[in-house]
């Protein structure tokens, strides 16, 4: 890789990181304003570009939502890590997916209660890895 493609990778990864921290601070407003639908999306947009930003540092350009999700699975058993955090990013999407293509159903808050500590938990060990050599 020459050295404009490294910044140009350094930079997307940070845009990617820059966007959950935004997004980290949009889901508190929502969900300290009892908003779970939307606190639900950006919760799980947070995640997402978390995720994203570890796979862009590797040199993947992942553009679908199960496609990412399938390398984070595979990624959190090959590092031996928490597979749960896979499962609770799955459990995200579909309440994101609720939120934005169901008009009658609302996200429930107590659901989206369970899965913030594992969403956040995500975010960190994507930041970690982001970080790594």
């Amino acid at each position: 890789m020459n050295q404009e493609s490294i910044n140009i990778n350094i930079a997307e990864r940070e845009a990617h990181l820059n966007k959950a921290n935004v997004l980290i601070r949009s889901f508190k407003i929502s969900y300290e304003n009892g908003d779970p639908d939307g606190a639900s999306g950006s919760l799980y947009y947070a995640c997402y570009h978390a995720v994203k930003a570890y796979f862009v540092k590797c040199g993947q350009d992942i553009r679908r939502h199960q496609k990412l999700r399938t390398e984070l699975d595979s990624l959190l058993k090959k590092k031996n890590l928490d597979k749960e955090l896979g499962i609770n990013f799955s459990r995200l999407e579909t309440l994101r997916n609720q939120h934005h293509y169901d008009a009658i159903k609302t996200v429930d808050g107590k659901t989206l209660e369970g899965l913030v500590k594992p969403a956040f938990d995500l975010i960190e060990l994507m930041k970690k890895l982001c970080e790594e050599n």
